[in-house]
């Protein structure tokens, strides 16, 4: 029994011994009891009235039971047992007087009542087993988690985007490229950590990026970033890694964005955070990041941070998924739970989003329709 099903039955149990107290009101005795050839009265031979069966029963749950806690309530019954043996009544039946009466039960009654008792148990156990079915297809229909940039593709976009980005013209240097100049700064370290024409080095490729990073260039402060998350050239460090991404995400990088969204998603390097994850992930999003389109839509699936809307993640799902399987995969599932009405509706939904910087004004309308 886990702790869940312990705290279950133990909420449960004094409920039972509730409707226990009205069916004795009503029908003098208790199925179960009824069954084992036994009746509680008062010692004259009179019913107890609904009072006072009610009070009896809480003697049980707390004397008898000792409030239903598994393992531990067996030894209350231990004791009760010990003193019917001896001829002496349960300690919650001494007090007000009450008799316990008993006949004897023929092999009819025991195998009733042995019957009930084993079907109360399969339907137990049906129940259970009903219920991690249910709870097994929900995880299997839902979408995955979020997920970061991986190595590999932190490492495409870098050789994508890396030589082509441009450090602000503020910081940029008038002189001919050299040490000093953020974009030779940034492709130093670039040599050193793929090893192109140099040794590899990490660490050599970290000294490097933090130059281009102190001069404002986006792209190095994000690479740094990821740096310190992975402790690759330096100690790992997720507060350093959130402050360089921070740097990166504020000049609008899409991949910085996301994955700041990433640490707030998390809690790490910073305090948890639902709204943030979300805010960053749409400002990747509205970019046309396809991982932060799908870590968009997992929020919106799992209402974390945004409204929960299935049309909505439907529709982010659908912008990504032909850039990124995670959201393809996705998409499929959580079509399987939707009506033929809302998937036209995400579709439109999707449509809308995917026309030219219409993105958030798409998805606003939407939301506040």
């Amino acid at each position: 029994m886990n702790s869940v099903n312990m705290m279950l039955f133990m909420i449960a149990l004094p409920i039972a011994l509730i409707f226990d107290a009205f069916i004795y009101r009503f029908f003098g005795n208790t199925p179960g009891k009824a069954l084992l050839g036994l009746k509680v009265t008062e010692s004259n031979g009179d019913n107890l009235s609904l009072d006072d069966y009610f009070q009896r029963n809480m003697g049980v749950w707390v004397r008898g039971l000792w409030f239903g806690i598994p393992l531990i309530s067996f030894i209350p019954m231990l004791i009760q047992s010990h003193r019917l043996h001896n001829g002496q009544s349960a300690s919650y039946d001494t007090k007000e007087n009450y008799l316990v009466s008993g006949k004897p039960v023929g092999w009819g009654q025991g195998l009733l009542f042995t019957t009930l008792f084993v079907l109360v148990l399969f339907a137990n156990w049906a129940l259970n087993t009903y219920g991690t079915l249910l709870l097994e297809k929900e995880r299997a229909s839902a979408p995955t988690t979020q997920r970061g940039l991986s190595p590999e593709e932190l490492q495409k976009l870098s050789d994508e985007i890396g030589s082509l980005y441009e450090a602000p013209s503020a910081k940029q240097s008038t002189s001919t490229p050299g040490p000093t100049d953020a974009n030779e700064q940034f492709e130093m370290s670039r040599r050193y950590y793929e090893g192109d024409g140099v040794p590899q080095d990490d660490a050599q490729a970290a000294a490097w990026l933090r130059k281009a990073a102190e001069q404002g260039y986006a792209m190095a402060q994000f690479n740094l970033g990821i740096m310190y998350a992975n402790g690759q050239g330096v100690p790992q460090d997720d507060a350093q890694a959130v402050a360089w991404l921070r740097k990166a995400a504020e000049q609008g990088l899409a991949m910085a964005q996301n994955s700041l969204g990433f640490k707030y998603d998390k809690g790490q390097g910073v305090s948890q955070d639902d709204a943030q994850a979300a805010a960053w992930y749409r400002k990747a999003a509205e970019q046309g990041g396809a991982i932060a389109q799908y870590n968009l839509g997992f929020m919106y699936y799992s209402g974390r941070g945004v409204p929960q809307s299935n049309i909505v993640a439907y529709a982010l799902f659908r912008l990504a998924a032909s850039q990124d399987a995670d959201a393809a995969t996705a998409l499929e599932k959580l079509a399987s739970s939707m009506t033929a009405q809302d998937i036209a509706k995400a579709q439109n939904l999707a449509r809308d989003m995917a026309k030219p910087g219409n993105f958030g004004r798409a998805l606003d309308k939407y939301l506040t329709r």
